[in-house]
């Protein structure tokens, strides 16, 4: 700073002192960065103006101080105390007083500011010694929007680094002689989007992998952990973790599918004296499989006659929450149909808005409609998840009627078998969004298929190592075919195909897929065809069977 020294000479026996004293200005320089470049604006627009911002970061005298561009021209601006903490700004144009929150802390220098270039220029501000205390040179690498400043992410960022800038955030395009709008927490952490898990699709009591990384955009270590919630309570969470600035890590958390249908959870990075706790929670859904059947096909119209569209009415067998399932024919990826409702509910599935015309709340317009061929085709009813959950394929066999729909006889009964169905009777000739006129609670044994062990585990240690499908037909001779999914619907082995057999009998599945290969531990969907030889009627069952790993361990 600025001090002032005298100095005396006493001597004994001078008669004349006057000139024994003499004062003078000692000028000391300031340390690096004690007074910073905060925020400056070199691309305002015309309601706005050009400006310098200085943070005290200790109390300091700014007399004699001066601020310079690349033109190498210093402009005072003498000022008194600046204390820390406080903002000073420089600017050449009046304009900024209205825009400050004290006007008192803006120093007007006219003409003589030294002009800010808008592609590129220096900023040095200099103390009373004309040493350099701060400075910073812009242009090439550095982010210059028009009509926003810059502005220092943290006060003790380098002001050479381009990196500790960024464009104002601030409505006004500047923050001048306010805190600035780009300030860094000094104990932030972050979930970084996306959470994963894995598998996509868990079964319900199936083991889910779920990643997510954090990271650390505060100035501050810290250390935190992660948790996840399902139902308000904790399921899961990771031991402590701590992280560096800027540190990004993925944590993993393993946690046990709860149910059927959508699952909502909660991630929480949980960290003490979080500033913006606000990016600390990500809420996803999980969607497990719905149960075989947990809603049916119970009514459909394959060939119309003029006036009504196609439609296919599907019957709720369980509570099913609100979500985005599937229609299909069989020769494409199907169709959304958003629905759910409470067991017993009907939902209607229509081809066009004619059937809005009917005082029935639950229909749905499915565009494009999954045409049925008057002749025969397959309709698929698919979860959120893409699992079959109800399907059928009619053929000329089936008793087709123009205008007039088929119906099941009862929902429990199996989609797929022409005996469950029948043509609706009455005058309307299809019953959409009512109880189907063929109802009954009675029907000739369908047949029956049993599968046992289930789990079974094909490991070689002589124990459930075979899959026993046990089977009792509808029909005294049939050609059987049995084939096995995946969870995804790819066609993993087919013990039997068109096989004769009598009425009742047991095939084996060792485990092995059609190229020999093993297959992967899972959930697996079990499809039975049998048809009649003499009636060429089919029977078709689906069920699921779970291949599991050595049991016991």
């Amino acid at each position: 700073g600025r001090h002032v020294l005298e100095c005396v000479w006493a001597l004994d026996q001078d008669t004349w002192t006057e000139n024994n004293r003499r004062n003078d200005t000692l000028r000391v320089r300031f340390p690096w960065g004690r007074v910073r470049l905060n925020e400056f604006f070199p691309r305002p627009n015309n309601d706005q103006a050009e400006f310098v911002e200085l943070v005290a970061l200790r109390s300091t005298p700014l007399e004699e101080w001066s601020l310079m561009d690349s033109r190498h021209r210093p402009v005072l601006f003498g000022r008194g105390e600046l204390s820390a903490g406080e903002l000073l700004v420089l600017t050449g144009d009046s304009v900024l007083l209205s825009a400050v929150p004290d006007p008192s802390k803006v120093v007007i220098l006219g003409d003589a500011f030294p002009a800010l270039n808008n592609s590129g220029d220096q900023i040095y501000l200099m103390d009373l010694t004309g040493s350099i205390i701060d400075s910073l040179a812009y242009g090439v690498g550095w982010s210059l929007p028009d009509e926003h400043s810059l502005e220092k992410q943290a006060l003790g960022f380098p002001s050479m680094d381009p990196h500790s800038w960024r464009p104002c955030q601030a409505e006004a395009g500047h923050t001048a002689g306010r805190p600035n709008s780009v300030l860094l927490a000094q104990r932030e952490g972050q979930i970084v989007p996306p959470v994963t898990w894995q598998p996509q699709f868990p079964a319900a009591g199936e083991t889910v992998r779920c990643t997510t990384r954090i990271t650390n955009q505060g100035l501050e270590t810290i250390m935190g952990t992660v948790s996840l919630e399902i139902d308000e309570e904790e399921v899961a969470e990771s031991e402590a973790v701590t992280l560096l600035r800027l540190d990004t890590i993925p944590v993993e958390l393993t946690f046990t599918a709860p149910r059927e249908g959508p699952v909502p959870f909660t991630v929480t990075l949980g960290i003490a004296g979080d500033e913006i706790p606000g990016n600390n929670v990500w809420r996803d859904t999980l969607w497990s499989p719905e149960s075989w059947e947990a809603a049916v096909l119970n009514e459909f119209l394959a060939v119309p006659d003029s006036g009504v569209g196609e439609f296919v009415e599907v019957v709720l067998r369980k509570a099913i929450a609100p979500g985005s399932w599937l229609l299909s024919d069989g020769s494409t990826e199907g169709q959304a149909i958003g629905f759910g409702g409470k067991p017993g509910d009907l939902i209607l599935l229509a081809e066009d808005s004619s059937w809005l015309s009917l005082d029935f709340p639950a229909t749905i317009l499915v565009a494009p409609w999954p045409s049925l061929n008057n002749s025969g085709d397959k309709i698929q009813l698919l979860d959120p998840t893409g699992r079959i959950i109800d399907s059928l394929t009619y053929r000329e066999d089936w008793p087709l009627t123009p205008g007039r729909s088929l119906e099941k006889f009862n929902p429990t009964y199996p989609s797929a078998d022409p005996r469950s169905w029948g043509v609706a009777v009455g005058e309307a000739g299809m019953t959409p969004g009512a109880p189907n006129s063929v109802y009954t609670d009675t029907l000739k044994e369908p047949g029956k298929i049993t599968c046992f062990p289930d789990p079974f585990s094909p490991d070689g240690d002589g124990i459930d190592d075979l899959l026993r499908i046990q089977y009792s037909l509808p029909f005294r001779q049939a050609a059987l075919t049995i084939t096995l999914y995946d969870a995804s619907g790819r066609k993993v082995a087919a013990p039997v195909s068109r096989m004769l057999v009598g009425r009742k009998g047991i095939v084996t599945w060792d485990g092995t897929r059609s190229d020999g290969s093993r297959a992967r531990i899972g959930l697996y969907l079990l499809q039975v065809v049998a048809e009649d030889r003499q009636s060429s009627r089919h029977w078709e069952k689906v069920q699921t069977v779970v291949l599991a790993g050595k049991l016991g361990q």
